[in-house]
């Protein structure tokens, strides 16, 4: 399980990284990005407990 949670991290700090590159390009605004970071965020937070579910349900530390 430790392997999904490693991704489930480089999900997100590939989606922040390319945020700033658009943010730096001007190809989105600074309120939409606030919006977009707090869904990546949740996201993330979403995806441990999963994890943790999953590693409690099988059994698995």
């Amino acid at each position: 399980m430790l392997e999904k949670e490693e991704k489930i991290d480089r999900m997100e700090r590939t989606l922040r990284k390319k945020h700033i590159i658009r943010l730096n390009e001007k190809k989105c605004t600074g309120q939409a990005g606030i919006v977009y970071v707090d869904i990546v965020s949740n996201l993330e937070r979403i995806g441990d407990h999963a994890v943790n579910i999953a590693e409690e349900v099988i059994g698995e530390e």
